[in-house]
């Protein structure tokens, strides 16, 4: 039942996140500066990508591993996301297409909020942990981090940009 129950709740997500995304249309454009910021944004979050692939592979060549198989992979993605994340919010780049900073805050608490309480429910179970490993449960909180890090990033810059305006 609590198989049922999670799929529901996805579904509803994404229906949710769908529609958000539908109302997000604009026709921005952007300059060479931000198109320059994005570029730096996809190649630092390459990089940092990379560097946790290898960093996953060492740890496994020498069976130092404190996780299950894919969750080191699957975190290099999320470490991707942060730096991508944090080098475009950082270059005043944009970090999704055609959306406003409220229609992106809004996924992004959407996402954050739905991943925490998915998280909660896996602690209260006691599913993070299996003969003393990290399980793949563990990729909630890791989006749950991912997010609000960018959420607060986010918000520290818009309070710049309008305190220098």
């Amino acid at each position: 039942m609590s198989s049922i129950g999670s799929l529901i709740i996805f579904i509803v997500v994404f229906v949710l996140l769908f529609w958000v995304i539908r109302q997000m249309k604009g026709n921005e454009q952007f300059d060479e500066r931000q198109l320059l910021g994005r570029y730096k944004a996809c190649r630092s979050g390459f990089f940092a990508f990379m560097i946790v692939i290898v960093l996953d592979a060492v740890l496994k060549l020498f069976g130092m591993t404190f996780y299950e198989d894919p969750l080191g992979e699957l975190a290099a993605i999320f470490v991707a996301v942060l730096v991508f994340a944090g080098q475009a919010i950082r270059y005043d780049a944009f970090i999704a297409l055609n959306t406003t900073f409220r229609y992106q805050l809004i996924v992004f608490i959407i996402v954050c909020l739905s991943q925490l309480v998915n998280a909660i429910s896996q602690i209260t179970s006691g599913t993070m942990i299996r003969d003393g490993r990290l399980t793949l449960s563990c990729l909630s909180i890791l989006c749950v981090i991912t997010f609000a890090a960018i959420i607060i990033m986010m918000l520290i810059h818009q309070r710049m940009t309008q305190e220098e305006a």
